[in-house]
């Protein structure tokens, strides 16, 4: 040391560090002996958050008149991994140490949220993000941040970007807050990324909004919570149905007659038959979507050749209004089960061109009154059950023809 004059302080000497990083800083050693002197270090090195140990390399030390190269000193580095202070410890040639201490900067992370739609009713908006700025992150650290944004709102990660479903009614997720009362056409700002900075100190985030936009209902994406199988009446059918939102299970309120209108064809008889639900113009909803259901006939009990009691859901009634006959005049039926029910007047020949079971219900009527001809033509067994054989219930069957009730090519079997 000098005498009687203070030491020479040198200038930043940047030399060497790449632009927008590095440090040039005065440090104050502690020395074994002497008075102590100022120094210069010039540091070169990325000193921004990596999760990493940062250890900016140590280019040059000035003190006073000496200058010392990197091979002339040693160094040993603080633990520097979170943002904030970091520090070097330098070792001069004559074992006088100093600590350089410098800045390790926040990482800054751009969040760019896309825009994106929400069905009115709905809970659960999907909308995407894209993050850039973890390059140069360890893996750990950048999974660790990945997956505390994934944790806390939803998120799966796909190709750098990230699709999340989030609760838009807690007002945390949204810069406005979306209610029962939200109607369609509003748009709203996503900023629910903007919390994440007070969770992770050593990033920069910077949140690119984007807007949420409600929009009806696409009717063919909801769930119908209807029964597929209908009882068969003789009158029209078209079932009642429940709306529900298929990814949260919640009644989606639309208003039958108000938001959508129900059409239903082929809904009289037996057998298959569709329902086609259509959204109004202006409403809650939109499109078209079918739905299919199936109409059966209620189970009925006949006496069967055993004399106990069975039951059966596949047969046909015969009526006045569907006994038609054809052509020649003849009420032609397939083989298989029938029933009559109520009373039935008829004045045409049935003519069942197989095998053949026809069950009178209790209380019901079938009159037949067919002139120069049979009133029931069987081209194969005919089988004839009442339904409970109980005194006083029992059906009736009145079969009058000019030449025969009942013309039979194989057997007749008549029980109850």
């Amino acid at each position: 040391p000098l005498i009687g004059a203070l030491p020479k302080i040198l200038g930043p000497d940047l030399s060497g560090a790449p632009s927008g990083s590095g440090s040039t800083g005065s440090s104050v050693p502690t020395v074994s002996s002497g008075s102590p002197e100022t120094c210069t270090v010039t540091l070169s090195g990325q000193t921004i958050f990596t999760g990493n140990q940062i250890k900016p390399e140590v280019k040059k030390v000035v003190c006073g008149e000496d200058v010392y190269s990197p091979n002339e000193i040693s160094t040993s580095y603080g633990k520097n991994i979170d943002a904030g202070e970091g520090s070097v410890t330098i070792t001069l040639p004559d074992d006088n140490e100093l600590t350089e201490k410098f800045t390790i900067a926040k990482r800054p992370i751009t969040v760019n949220v896309d825009n994106a739609e929400m069905e009115i009713f709905d809970v659960q908006p999907i909308y995407k993000y894209k993050i850039s700025g973890t390059e140069g992150l360890v893996s750990d650290t950048v999974s660790n941040f990945i997956n505390s944004l994934s944790g806390e709102y939803g998120c799966d990660e796909g190709n750098n970007e990230y699709q999340c479903t989030s609760n838009p009614y807690a007002s945390l997720n949204l810069s406005a807050n979306v209610n029962s009362n939200t109607k369609i056409g509003e748009v709203f700002t996503i900023t629910n990324i903007n919390e994440l900075a007070s969770a992770f100190p050593n990033y920069d985030i910077q949140v690119t909004p984007g807007t949420l936009t409600i929009v009806p209902v696409k009717i063919s994406n909801q769930v119908f919570i209807y029964s597929y199988t209908q009882t068969y009446t003789g009158e029209p059918i078209c079932p009642t149905f429940t709306i529900k939102n298929k990814n949260s299970g919640n009644v989606v309120p639309l208003i039958r007659g108000t938001d959508y209108s129900v059409t239903c064809a082929n809904n009289i008889d037996v057998g298959d038959a569709l329902m086609t639900i259509e959204c109004a113009e202006i409403s809650n909803c939109t499109g078209t979507t079918l739905r299919w259901f199936n109409i059966e006939m209620p189970s009925i009990e006949y006496i069967n050749k055993s004399g106990t009691i069975s039951s059966t859901n596949n047969y046909k009634l015969i009526t006045t209004n569907n006994a038609t006959p054809n052509e020649s005049g003849i009420i032609s039926l397939s083989g298989g089960w029938y029933a009559v029910k109520g009373e039935v007047k008829l004045t045409n020949t049935i003519r069942f061109t197989s095998d053949a079971h026809l069950i009178i219900a209790d209380g019901a009527t079938l009159d037949l009154n067919v002139q120069n001809t049979k009133a029931i033509d069987a081209e194969g067994n005919l089988n004839i059950y009442g339904q409970s054989g109980q005194s006083g219930q029992s059906g009736t069957l009145n079969a009058f023809g000019s030449k025969y009730g009942i013309s039979c090519d194989k057997s007749i079997l008549i029980t109850g």
